[in-house]
């Protein structure tokens, strides 16, 4: 190769590399944007729900006494086996039923609620 293909090829290879540089750029300004609209996105779903917890928080507190109150009021663990669900502060559906499905059981829970 002579001085002047050697010349060139340097300028072909420079302008080659000027494009690429061009290239990355873009595409690093790309993510760059990318990620900061992800947090954008996550600020906007999440931050909603937290102020939504945040304001309705009282009103979340009088529901689970309301309801606490009526669960405790159907009084449906003194009919179940041994398993104490008091403890366990929740009702499966196996016990529901048993307590409903037991004529008994089920006449008493009629009488102290309709009594």
């Amino acid at each position: 190769m002579t001085q002047e293909q050697l010349e060139q090829v340097i300028l072909q290879n420079q302008a080659s590399i000027a494009k690429i540089e061009t290239t990355v750029l873009k595409i690093r300004k790309k993510l760059i944007l990318q990620e900061i609209a992800g947090y954008l996105k996550l600020i906007l779903i999440v931050g909603p729900i937290l102020i939504g917890l945040f304001y309705l928080s009282p009103y979340l507190k009088q529901y689970s006494a309301l309801m606490g109150n009526a669960l405790s009021g159907l009084n449906l663990t003194s009919n179940l086996d041994a398993t104490d669900i008091s403890q366990k502060n929740s009702f499966s559906a196996t016990d529901i039923s048993k307590v409903l499905c037991d004529p008994s059981a089920r006449q008493s829970l009629v009488e102290r609620m309709c009594n």
